[in-house]
């Protein structure tokens, strides 16, 4: 009888330990998933920011503040508008307002401020945060600097108007042959 009772009390020791084991099992695959998305996060060549509900800017990679000019510690706690340009304000109120209708942003023109006070462009995309009872909690938003895309552009908008230019100049040439030659025809 004491073998039987020995043996009732290792199988709860038994399941315990498996338990046990299954809960540390978990909690390493869970503490890799998460290293594994903060390094995706933090060294991502795009501006990632994550803000509440309530707009603030809760998490930022060194992408963000390396390209604004500021510390992580400096931008935490601003408000999701803080480092929009004055040019973009209204079109990023906007987005937001569209992101919390249908839960997506997606490639928005935005121009954000340095703290030096220059400004430049980017691409916002944003997504939903989702606590673990799937409540909105808030938003991760990717902006991709489109500052070579913008001065590419500009410089093919410039030859462009040149080209323009120098067409108008052979239009008026041509014109004024075809008089020249309609006079030697008179002659």
């Amino acid at each position: 009888r004491s073998k039987t009772l020995s043996k009732k009390k290792s199988t709860p020791d038994k399941k315990n330990s498996t338990i046990s084991y299954s809960s540390k099992k978990i909690k390493n695959i869970i503490s890799n998933s998460e290293k594994k998305y903060r390094n995706l996060y933090e060294s991502s060549p795009d501006l990632l920011r994550s803000i509440d509900l309530d707009e603030t800017i809760i998490d930022c990679n060194q992408t963000y503040a390396k390209s604004l000019g500021y510390s992580k510690k400096e931008i935490i706690g601003k408000t999701a508008f803080e480092h929009v340009s004055e040019k973009s304000y209204q079109h990023m109120k906007k987005s937001i307002s569209k992101w919390k209708k249908t839960g997506k942003i997606l490639n928005q023109e935005i121009w954000l401020k340095r703290k030096n006070g220059t400004t430049f462009p980017t691409l916002l995309s944003g997504t939903n945060l989702y606590d673990l009872n799937n409540k909105i909690i808030g938003r991760t938003v990717a902006f991709r600097n489109i500052s070579k895309l913008h001065e590419s552009r500009n410089l093919v908008q410039k030859h462009e108007k040149m080209l323009m230019k120098k067409f108008d100049e052979l239009k008026t040439a041509y014109k004024y042959v075809l008089k020249i030659e309609e006079r030697y025809k008179n002659l």
